[in-house]
């Protein structure tokens, strides 16, 4: 095959060279080729970035017209693909003495269009990438080039053909031909850095650079990012930006390195037999202990200790797939340090990489090594790998995925663990721990057809090969040598083995120190823990003294006299502690060989063991064991029961061991108090209550807090205080049952009493009496007091840092009290954070506003601390994304409560539908809620709520009627949730009858209750009776009815009633108003066009205080803009920094509809956040005003990087515009294209056909619109009217008006009319459109009268023109293109006195008519 011949020089061509590329699937993968074009181009010419994102093939450049080109590279496969479809190319090998390696350009995969940098900087000549790992900019600027000191990497280039730029490249190329030690990017920065300095300017970033005339910026390291910005610290993700494009280098192992991590970002094509290898797959799970992740500095010794315990169960599993002939999935391999190409002492300074880090494998290994086939005669078989992402590519085909078989590593000899072939129901497979090469290949070779083998472990998996095979020259290889070795550190440095995957030699990491083997269980002697009640609560929410007293043990009988007996019972004890599943078969293995389960303490200590290991069927099997029983045994053994939650099993045990005879003592009667407790079944506990009266036991103290804490929790707190009164000596738990006991039953006021009442008595407070008056303080709003007791806390010894309770109580409380860098720094100084924390925080983030720092903190939750999630987590968070209508996130809760199995909790299903309502995705949560086993009355308020709050107004009230049949008695929720449904005049009756219905049920006294229904009757256009209702309960209204009545009526265009109530507000009631009432009241003088009232609202905001709120401002700038007084709503957008997203929407809003669209687009120009749909709409109708469809066309371009045009409101806009600015081929195809037609869409098409003349087609479209089952609306028969008006269609606009009540259920407006006078004046037809508007059942408008006065004006109807003018101005004499018509008119008919007697009128008035202009694009500011 004969190559394109190279020419190095001013050619006229192209060039581009590609990395090394080999088995890629080129058919498949999107790539992005930078053109250097300062090299290869003329001045004159227009350079652009050359790129292919089609996935045909590498001949698809030449498809885009690109003909003078040329490819070079190093790999023979592209360039023979890329030659057979007619492109020039060269051989980069062939010619490398030549070109000295001279990458002009270096492949890049496209992450997202680079091309905006080039748009954005015309003034650049050159743009280019760096080496910078550390970020200078947290947005898309160009990098600081006086931060950003490493080196300019020419992985990513943007050149532009000047003269500067050309001679930079002239001198770079003679430099490097010159010198062939030279690398082309170290010669680059030579010549650059010759002169860097000072900035081009103070906005854009570039910089002055070269000789002093190169115009040089910086592409921001965090999007166009490198191998380790991107893979390592992911910067894009850390600051939420969009990454552009990322070259591949700062790999340690090669091509194949840089390749690796394509693979493990799933950004590589590899061809289908990659993912379906022969043999099948082997993965595992590392299941690293928490500590070697979190524990402790992050240095160079845990790092290593990490990275070791890791490596150990690597190179089990190597050895494993090499018995097994599979491919190694590897798991996924987690780092403590940051790894660079130069050394430093840990973390580099300014990198955002979190630790620990999942960190790519080449990183670690040498991937180019692992990858090589050395001869299977010298080094054993080789062993294939595929990265820790495998199983996530989409290109893995099903079958390798559905073909799964889980393998549960156990003891041998436990229960179920065999050598066997035969799984389980579940498709599990239990294998023994420790098993010889021979039972691996025994047993699974019965699935040699199962794609996938998962271990859930690799530790002690493989003992070893067998002796024999390490004796036998045929077999023996360096491999199975190395395995046999004992130290992984004298692997790792001495073998040279490619299989045995070793550190990179260019690691500035000291050598790896292996840990020490620990044995499994240390037989030193502990103190036994002694029986405690210092803690109230359990995690879990059980009474905990169950299996607390258990810990210590009484004085019991011996009955063995061996001292082997006596060290069995002692290395048992001492592993309560700390208990495993592993110890605990070991150490009932060692009690039987030692023969101590004779001894009841021993046997005692074991089944506390075994209960604590979550092995309760293992301690009800030893507890059958035991024949010979004491009371001790048996409450051990109800313990277990508790500690299990087989609440209802304690029940049995103790009915069984009094009826055996065996007697009880208080612990016994403690244990089913807790039972009870739990089962909420206060029945029984007041009989166990009244047995420990009868028998004397209540004295114990222990006891009588356990029954204090059961009435509490069975929710009769007045008997739980009455057990506390009779208790003489009252202990710290006693004190702490009770206070605790008030606030679980909502009574925080009186939790505050008794903590007080404790401090009295001389009783000092613990870490369970702080935590809880604490959370009463937050309950409370008692923030004074709340802060005492910190304080209080703090002198105690009870710091929040080693108190988790108090921390977590703390963190509520700072939340609550908006302190929210006071509760940060609670929770940042906790040594030990559980899920309580985690909630704490996530919850009162949400809470302050903060929602992106409280999703950054879940998934540090999840990925960092490694805690997962639990129910209270999810009804935290899922509410949250209904409020601020986060459908994305909320998806994806739902996907981690489905995975998590947590979907049968009604909380969370409930929270589910709640948030998919409010995202306005109402037939998932019709779904969700048809399909709940079980449903509580929360569920269906919740599904009415969400039908009402949806507009499905006929679904709420049937489910609502439903429910009646289901339920008796309803709650004060159900009237909430049904009352939005009746928003129409016709759902009054329903509505009347829910009224009766609520106060039948004596829901008259809730406020709550009345403010609803008060809308309900505004929604239903019925003022009177909400007024009525207000007067009735005028004497104990607060703010929120105030605001009831005021809203609604701003809301349903009641405005001036709006007002006459704030005005009534603001007389005769003690109630304040509040930034709420200020909102609706700024919006109805906004709609009235009350000026004067506007600014006296405006000027009541300021004097309150209230104009520092966000709604406020807002609305203030709405309403100047309503106002058409463009100035102050700039004052009111400038008056405050805090502005969001809906601040700026406002502000272009207003601008834009007083003709101040230039300003608008500008204003877009310097938007501070990313836009939203709203942003979109309101920059097009500032574009359709301007006529300016190159502006449009760019905003175009936005809609699809944002991924909004599927909007259907946003497509409405695109076609309006497009239709005003001539084109309505492309509005045609942007209704066309869109996926869902809203009645907005439908009626921008009908009204860009009438507005273009073609009348038959809007009226085809409007039948269309019907026919799709879209109703009209108003806006649809004034675009309909209107088109037949344009193009003549008398009889059939007429037929449209009269059908508009009648067969569409639209009533006729203003707008309507207006349409049908000039229709019909338009045709000449003067007298009937005079008869038309004296036929009227409303007063007529000037606009209507203004219509026909130009129908007369273009027919030359000079009496009826006299005529109607003379109403016009009676009506609005200040308007003066009324007096202009009929001077016209009179200047037509050749009346000369009367044009003149009326121009002294015009002139008299001081009336002037608005200068004409034209206006011609200079571009924005």
């Amino acid at each position: 095959m004969k190559f394109g011949s190279f020419r190095f020089g001013n050619g006229d061509f192209q060039a581009i060279v590609l990395d090394d590329l080999r088995h890629c699937d080129y058919r498949n993968l999107s790539i992005i080729f930078y053109v250097f074009s300062a090299v290869f181009s003329s001045p004159n010419s227009v350079s652009s970035p050359l790129y292919s994102t089609s996935a045909a093939s590498g001949g698809d450049i030449i498809d885009m017209g690109v003909d003078n080109l040329l490819v070079g590279a190093m790999d023979t496969k592209l360039l023979e693909a890329l030659y057979w479809k007619g492109v020039p190319v060269f051989d980069m090998v062939s010619v490398r003495c030549v070109i000295h390696e001279f990458r002009l350009l270096i492949f890049v995969l496209l992450m997202g269009n680079p091309l905006p940098y080039l748009a954005r900087f015309p003034e650049a000549d050159v743009l280019t990438s760096t080496d910078q790992v550390s970020p200078t900019v947290v947005d898309d600027r160009l990098d600081d080039w006086r931060q950003a000191g490493a080196a300019y990497n020419i992985g990513i280039f943007h050149w532009r053909p000047t003269a500067s730029s050309m001679k930079l490249a002239k001198e770079w190329k003679e430099m490097l031909l010159a010198d062939e030690k030279i690398w082309d990017q170290n010669g680059f920065n030579d010549i650059v850095r010759r002169q860097l300095g000072p900035s081009v300017d103070e906005d854009s970033g570039l910089v002055y650079a070269y000789d002093g005339n190169l115009k040089l910026g910086l592409l921001p390291a965090s999007i166009f990012c490198s191998g380790h910005t991107y893979f390592v610290q992911a910067i894009y993700q850390q600051l939420r930006l969009e990454p552009y494009a990322v070259h591949t280098t700062f790999q340690y192992a090669g091509t194949e390195g840089k390749r690796h991590r394509l693979r493990e970002a799933m950004i590589f094509y590899d061809p289908p037999e990659y993912y379906d290898a022969p043999g099948g797959f082997l993965t595992f799970k590392s299941n690293i202990p928490k500590n070697l992740m979190l524990e402790g500095e992050h240095n160079i010794e845990s790092h290593f200790a990490l990275v070791n315990y890791q490596i150990k169960q690597i190179r089990t599993a190597l050895a494993v797939a090499s018995l097994l002939g599979r491919t190694l999935v590897m798991p996924p391999l987690w780092c403590r340090l940051d790894r660079l190409w130069f050394g430093h002492p840990g973390v580099l300074v300014g990198t955002l990489t979190r630790q620990p880090f999942l960190c790519p494998l080449d990183h670690v290994f040498e991937v180019n090594v692992m990858l090589k086939e050395f001869p299977e005669e010298e080094l054993g078989p080789w062993i294939n790998f595929r990265e820790y992402s495998f199983f996530d590519n989409p290109s893995v085909p099903q079958q390798v995925k559905d073909s799964w078989l889980d393998v549960h590593l156990c003891q041998e000899g436990s229960p179920g663990c065999e050598v066997s072939n035969s799984t389980s129901q579940a498709g599990i497979l239990k294998f023994p721990k420790g098993s010889t090469e021979e039972t691996f290949k025994t047993i699974f070779s019965s699935f040699k057809d199962v794609k996938v083998i998962q271990f859930s472990s690799m530790q002690e998996a493989f003992v070893g090969f067998t002796d024999k095979a390490m004796l036998s020259p045929k077999i023996q290889t360096k491999f199975t040598k190395s395995i046999h070795r004992p130290s992984l550190a004298t692997i790792l440095l001495n073998s040279k083995i490619s299989q045995l995957l070793h550190f990179s030699t260019h690691s500035s990491f000291i050598p790896i120190q292996e840990l020490s083997n620990h044995a499994i269980l240390q037989t030193k002697t502990s103190h036994i823990i002694s029986r405690t009640c210092a803690t109230l609560s359990h995690p879990t929410g059980h009474f905990s003294y169950a299996y607390q007293v258990l810990d210590k043990m009484p004085q019991r009988k011996q009955q063995s006299d061996y001292t082997l007996t006596w060290d069995a019972f002692m290395i048992i004890q001492s592993s309560i502690a700390e208990p495993n599943v592993t110890n605990a078969a070991m150490l009932h293995a060692l009690a039987v060989k030692q023969g101590a389960l004779t001894d009841l303490r021993t046997a005692t200590s074991l089944l506390t063991v075994y209960s604590r290991s979550k092995e309760f069927e293992s301690s009800l099997a030893l507890f059958t064991e035991v024949l010979d029983r004491d009371v001790v045994f048996w409450n051990a053994m109800m313990s277990a029961c508790i500690e299990n939650k087989c609440f209802q099993a304690v029940i049995d045990f103790f009915n069984k061991m009094v009826g055996e005879g065996n007697g009880f003592d208080p612990t016994s009667l403690v244990i089913a108090l807790s039972a009870f407790t739990n089962l909420k079944n206060l029945g029984n506990g007041k009989a166990v209550h009244g047995l420990s009266i009868k028998t004397g036991m209540l004295s114990d103290t222990v006891l009588s807090n356990a029954v204090i804490d059961m009435y509490a929790k069975c929710g009769d707190l007045c008997s739980s205080e009455c057990v506390f009164a009779g208790i003489e000596c009252k202990d710290l738990v006693t004190w702490n049952s009770i206070i605790s006991g008030c606030f679980y039953n909502n009574h925080p006021e009186k939790s505050l009493w008794y903590f007080v009442h404790m401090a009295s008595c001389g009783c000092q407070a613990d870490d369970t009496s702080i935590s809880c008056a604490v959370a009463a303080c937050t309950y409370l709003h008692e923030f004074g007091i709340g802060l005492a007791i910190h304080g209080l806390g703090l002198k105690s010894g009870y710091a929040e840092n080693n108190y988790i309770s108090v921390a977590n109580a703390l963190i509520s409380f700072y939340f609550q009290l908006r302190d929210i860098h006071a509760g940060e720094s609670v929770f940042k100084g906790m040594v030990v954070k559980n899920v309580v924390s985690w909630n704490a925080m996530i919850k009162g983030f949400f809470t302050n506003g903060e929602d992106v720092k409280a999703f950054c903190l879940l998934r540090d939750m999840q990925f960092v601390a490694s805690i997962q999630p639990d129910i209270t987590t999810l009804v935290t968070i899922i509410p949250f994304c209904a409020e601020l209508i986060l459908l994305r996130e909320g998806k994806a809760a739902h996907g981690f409560i489905v995975r998590r199995e947590m979907a049968s909790e009604l909380s969370v299903i409930n929270s589910l539908i709640n948030m998919y309502s409010k995202c306005n995705n109402i037939k998932k949560a019709e779904f969700l809620f048809s399909t709940m086993p079980k449903k509580d009355l929360v569920a269906w308020n919740t599904m009415i709520f969400g039908y009402a709050q949806n507009g499905q107004s006929w679904e709420a009230q049937t489910l609502f009627k439903k429910m009646l049949g289901r339920y008796s008695s309803c709650t004060l929720p159900t009237l909430l949730a049904i009352i939005p449904s009746f928003d129409s005049p016709e759902s009054l009756q329903f509505g009347r009858s829910i009224h009766g219905w609520s106060m039948k049920l004596g829901f008259s006294s809730q406020i709550f209750a009345l403010n609803s229904l008060m809308y309900m009757y505004i929604n239903c256009g019925v003022l009177s009776d909400a007024f009525a209702l207000f007067g009735g309960i005028s004497s104990r209204v607060d703010v929120s009815s105030w605001n009831t009545i005021v809203v609604g009526c701003t809301q349903k265009g009641h405005f001036w009633e709006a007002l006459e109530y704030f005005d009534l507000m603001r007389k005769t009631s003690q109630v304040h108003c509040n930034p709420i009432t200020l909102v609706s009241v700024i919006s109805a003088c906004g709609n009235l066009g009350l000026a004067f009232q506007g600014k006296l609202i405006h000027n009541l905001a300021l004097k309150t205080g209230a104009s520092t709120n966000l709604q406020v401002q807002n609305s203030l700038v709405t309403m100047y803009g309503r106002l058409g007084d463009s100035e102050s709503a700039r004052l009111a957008f400038n008056h405050s920094d805090d502005h969001n997203l809906c601040s700026w929407n406002c502000l272009i809003s207003a601008v834009s509809q007083n003709e101040d669209a230039k300003i608008a687009l500008q204003l877009f120009r310097s938007l501070e956040f990313e836009p939203n749909e709203i942003t979109i709409s309101t920059v097009l109708s500032a574009c359709t005003h301007l006529g300016a469809m190159t502006y449009g066309k760019q905003i175009h371009a936005h809609v699809f990087r944002f991924g909004f045009y599927k909007n259907p409101f946003i497509s409405a806009a695109l076609s309006d515009m497009y239709s005003n600015c001539g084109r309505l081929d492309i509005a045609e195809r942007v209704f066309l294209s869109s996926p869902e037609k809203s009645v907005a869409a439908w009626n921008s098409l009908i009204s860009a056909y009438g507005f273009h003349n073609f009348g038959s087609k809007a009226i085809q479209t409007f039948q269309e619109m019907i026919l799709s089952g879209i109703r009209p609306t108003n806006g649809s028969f004034t675009s309909l009217l209107s088109a037949c008006s344009h193009a003549g269609l008398i009889d059939e606009g007429r037929m449209y008006y009269d059908n508009m009540l009648s067969k569409f259920k639209v009533r006729p407006t203003i707008e309507h009319h207006v349409c049908m006078v000039d229709m019909i004046g338009r045709s000449g037809r003067i007298n009937e459109a005079y008869g038309f508007i004296t036929n009227l059942p409303t007063k007529t408008k000037p606009g209507i009268w203004g219509a026909l006065l130009s129908a007369c004006s273009y027919h030359g109807d000079l009496e009826m023109g006299r005529k109607v003018a003379e109403i016009l101005f009676s009506l609005e004499p200040g308007n003066v293109s009324y007096y202009i018509a009929l001077c016209n008119m009179y200047v037509g008919a050749g009346k000369w006195e009367e044009a003149v007697e009326l121009r002294t009128v015009i002139q008299d008035k001081q009336l002037k008519k608005a200068a004409g202009y034209s206006s011609i694009d200079v571009g924005l500011r």
